[in-house]
């Protein structure tokens, strides 16, 4: 017994399967903030880049919980009050500072090094 299926049938149920995985794909991928559980499931960390008021920059802010424990406004360990030229850069540095509080350093540090390894401009 062969069953057959005609392109039209196939296509009516496939096309809406593979548009819904795109779409949670896509808004999964791409949040501007990411999510991370803390010690033991416990609490929950949070990075979420922010324009800076002038417009001129970005930084992040990391929250506990929903509490804000890091407002980061400028590039950290740089001379200036410079903040970071791009969302991700903003972004990558955040999620390494939550990296680190997931190991117990609290403050968390970054060093100018860690920054040029994480490809965050600088300059």
């Amino acid at each position: 017994m062969t069953i057959t299926l005609n392109k039209k049938s196939w296509l009516s149920w496939a096309l809406p399967l593979v548009g819904a995985a795109l779409v949670i794909w896509y808004y999964t991928g791409t949040m501007p903030w990411t999510r991370h559980k803390g010690h033991e499931g416990e609490v929950w960390l949070e990075c979420r880049p922010f324009e800076v008021t002038a417009g001129n920059g970005w930084g992040y802010n990391i929250t506990q919980d929903g509490k804000l424990l890091i407002h980061q406004d400028r590039i950290p360990g740089v001379p200036g009050t410079r903040p970071f030229l791009s969302r991700e850069d903003a972004l990558k540095v955040g999620t390494l500072m939550i990296s680190k509080m997931k190991k117990g350093l609290f403050p968390p540090g970054v060093s100018y090094q860690e920054m040029q390894g994480l490809g965050v401009t600088l300059n």
